[in-house]
């Protein structure tokens, strides 16, 4: 299974001020806690990942969401870059996630190959905060932990009949609860989890 999306990322060594208050607002929220491990692959464009079980969930999940292990893959198919105000911009990212494969603990092979990967992968723990706005805009807050220490991540993901040029209007209108404000959306670099986990590896 393949989905393409078009999304936007920021992570923050320190958990920003205005983070609680913009998660706080959003309009009907889901909390889940997952930990999910990451091939180390050094490159900005693509990753590979192990999606572990959903470990926690808020009362509204499903409870089939991320109920069974699996590899995934994402890789970067194009970047464009669009203003948002006077001498502002963003970087819209469309990126296509596939399903490699879907892991049945109780087969041997699938077994033994999800201990492998979780003893040599990047182990990444990701407490989030989800909600879909009416427009089927997905925003994410997450607390992630990695190699011993804690970050913070926030996350605008669209789907890419939504078209780049109506995601960065609506991300302009500053009528719009639960996101960043548009002067940290701006002045802090955006980075996808591969560009991340790179930085984070040669750290």
């Amino acid at each position: 299974m393949s989905v393409a999306t078009l999304e936007l990322r920021w992570f923050f060594q320190e958990r920003p001020e205005w983070f609680d208050q913009a998660a706080e607002s959003a309009w009907r929220s889901e909390r889940s806690v997952r930990t999910d491990w990451y091939a180390p692959i050094a490159d900005r464009n693509s990753s590979v990942k192990l999606r572990g079980v959903t470990e926690e969930r808020g009362r509204g999940q499903q409870e089939n969401v991320d109920a069974t292990p699996a590899i995934e893959s994402k890789i970067l198919q194009s970047t464009d870059c669009h203003p948002i105000a006077d001498d502002q911009s963003l970087m819209i990212e469309r990126w296509v996630k596939h399903t490699l494969r879907t892991l049945d603990l109780s087969a041997k092979e699938d077994a033994e190959l999800r201990q492998l990967i979780t003893a040599n992968w990047l182990q990444v723990r990701k407490e989030r905060l989800l909600y879909q706005t009416p427009d089927s805009i997905q925003i994410e807050f997450a607390t992630v932990e990695l190699l011993g220490g804690t970050y913070w991540t926030h996350c605008i993901e669209a789907p890419t009949e939504f078209d780049a040029g109506n995601l960065v209007r609506w991300l302009g209108d500053s009528g719009q609860p639960g996101i960043a404000p548009t002067e940290v959306m701006t002045r802090n670099p955006q980075q996808s989890w591969p560009s991340w986990l790179q930085t984070r590896i040669l750290v």
